[in-house]
C-alpha cells in the first residue's frame, strides 16, 4: 500500500467519522468511505474548497491548472517553476495554501522553487473530479468551455433568442467565471456585427429600390 493512500484514506475516515457518536470504526464505514479514488477525490475537492474561500480565484481556471500545468498530457505529474508571484500562471498565495493541504510538494533545484503533485496516485481521482465538475456545471459554463476548446471559434458564440436569454437570466456578470464574462462579451460583439451587417444591407436594398423607381 503506498503510505499516501493509507494517509488519505485514513483522514478521510477520521474527518467523516468525527461526527459519529461511536467511537469504533466498523467495516461498514470502510466499505463506505474507504475507496481510494473516492478518498483522494474528496481530498483534492476539499483542498481546492478552501483556496477557493481563501483567495479569489476562479474554480474554473484552478481545475484547469491542475489539469493542465500539473498533469502532462501523457497522465503523469507535471512539474512548475514558482517566480517571485506565481507558479505557472497561479497565485503563490493559492499555491501555498495547496501545499499546507498535502496536495502539492515543493522541490529545491539550483536556488529555485519547483511545484509538483504529492503523488502520481492523484491523477486520475483529479481529472475524474474535473469531469465530474464540469459536467454538473450550467449550461452556459459548459457552452464557454466548449467556446475555448474550440480554439474560441465564432461558430461556437452564442446569437439570438439564446444570446437575449442567457444575458437576461444574469444578474450580475462580476460573479460570473472570467471566461464566462469573456464568452458573453464575445458573443455580444459579434451579434452585434451581425446587426450592423444586416441593417446595412436592408439599407442598400432600400437605396435600390428607390433608384430603381
Amino acid at each position: 500500500v503506498e503510505p499516501v493512500q493509507l494517509q488519505v484514506v485514513c483522514y478521510q475516515l477520521w474527518e467523516k467519522l468525527s461526527i459519529k457518536a461511536e467511537a469504533v470504526i466498523t467495516l461498514a464505514d470502510l466499505e463506505e468511505l474507504g475507496n481510494v479514488d473516492h478518498a483522494l477525490g474528496e481530498f483534492y475537492q476539499q483542498a481546492l474548497s478552501e483556496a477557493l474561500v481563501r483567495t479569489k480565484v476562479s474554480e474554473l481556471e484552478l481545475r484547469n491548472w491542475f489539469e493542465y500545468r500539473l498533469i502532462t498530457e501523457a497522465g503523469t505529474r507535471g512539474i512548475v517553476f514558482q517566480g517571485s508571484e506565481q507558479t505557472a500562471g497561479m497565485p503563490n498565495a493559492v499555491v501555498q495554501i495547496l501545499a499546507l493541504r498535502f496536495l502539492l510538494i515543493s522541490e529545491q533545484r539550483a536556488g529555485a522553487v519547483w511545484y509538483e503533485l504529492i503523488h502520481d496516485r492523484f491523477v486520475e481521482p483529479i481529472l475524474q473530479s474535473n469531469h465530474k465538475w464540469r459536467i454538473q456545471q450550467s449550461p452556459l459554463l459548459q457552452a464557454a468551455i466548449a467556446w475555448n476548446n474550440s480554439g474560441k471559434s465564432f461558430t461556437k458564440l452564442l446569437q439570438g433568442d439564446q444570446l437575449k436569454e442567457a444575458t437576461t437570466s444574469v444578474s450580475t456578470r462580476d460573479s460570473l467565471e472570467p471566461l464566462v464574462q469573456e464568452f458573453l462579451a464575445a458573443s455580444e460583439q459579434v451579434e452585434k456585427e451581425r446587426n450592423y451587417e444586416r441593417a446595412q444591407n436592408e439599407a442598400d436594398q432600400q437605396r435600390k429600390r428607390a433608384e430603381e423607381r
